[in-house]
């Protein structure tokens, strides 16, 4: 319940979530706002394969994130990809994965994932601004 608390609080904003791990130091990594510590703690994560479907999902959102801090757009959008396809219901990471699209100029992809961050999440904070921004 604990988890799951947290994870609905976090996915209200953009921002990495503790991804439960054997490793504390891990699961504090995989959330940090240091980019290679993030990617590489959830690299770990991931490996062990030891965690829950959700875990999974946070833990790959995670690394998206880490990776969409240095710019690697393409490694971000195959991991929010990842974390989608075990959990299609976390507006955040659809919102995530729709930044990297913008960034890299693929703004069709962009709109239909903002679009369904609020299809999701409607009171979703600034994403109507974002849609807004990549129609234009």
């Amino acid at each position: 319940m604990r988890t799951a608390a947290a994870f609905f609080l976090a996915s209200l904003f953009l921002v990495p979530l503790p991804a439960l791990a054997d490793s504390d130091k891990d699961g504090d990594d995989c959330a940090s706002d240091d980019s290679d510590r993030m990617i590489a703690a959830c690299d770990r994560i991931i490996a062990e394969g030891n965690e829950r479907k959700v875990n999974f999902a946070i833990a790959y959102y995670n690394r998206g994130l880490g990776y969409q801090k240095k710019g690697d757009h393409a490694k971000a959008i195959a991991d929010f990809t990842r974390s989608i396809k075990i959990n299609a219901s976390d507006p955040k990471t659809f919102r995530a994965r729709g930044s990297s699209y913008a960034d890299i100029s693929e703004y069709d992809l962009a709109i239909a994932d903002y679009t369904e961050t609020i299809r999701l999440d409607p009171n979703f904070a600034d994403i109507y601004f974002d849609r807004g921004w990549a129609y234009t």
